[in-house]
């Protein structure tokens, strides 16, 4: 939640180890308007370089780390609302565009995957 009392949306997901959460779509970052440059947070827990168990917060811009943080990142709150419409399976995504041409046209339906781990059952 920042300063303003706004909720940032984030993406949650695994890769081979640990647990991601980044804030989506990227934001601009810095206190100079000439020279604000957009970027996210990510916070993660379980990473090669701080599997501690605890959760580690970084700024990314352009999609390279800034090196700024604000460290352990336990404490940040979490925010949740359901979603107007669950996922549900609809085949695979080789089947895709025989999908979209099908019952899933793609200017009516929002479309999610499901890969590399997944830790949280996250689409």
């Amino acid at each position: 939640q920042s300063v303003l009392g706004v909720i940032h949306p984030v993406t949650i997901n695994g890769w081979n180890r640990g647990v991601r959460v980044a804030v989506a779509p990227d934001y601009p970052q810095g206190d100079d308007s000439g020279k604000m440059t957009f970027g996210t947070a990510v916070f993660t827990k379980g990473l090669d370089d701080s599997n501690d168990g605890n959760w580690h917060h970084r700024y990314y811009r352009l999609g390279k780390p800034t090196g700024k943080s604000n460290g352990i990142a336990n404490n940040v709150q979490v925010f949740a609302r359901r979603h107007p419409c669950p996922w549900i399976s609809i085949g695979k995504l080789g089947q895709l565009q025989e999908l979209i041409d099908g019952n899933y046209p793609a200017t009516q339906f929002e479309f999610g995957v499901k890969y590399n781990q997944s830790v949280l059952g996250v689409i």
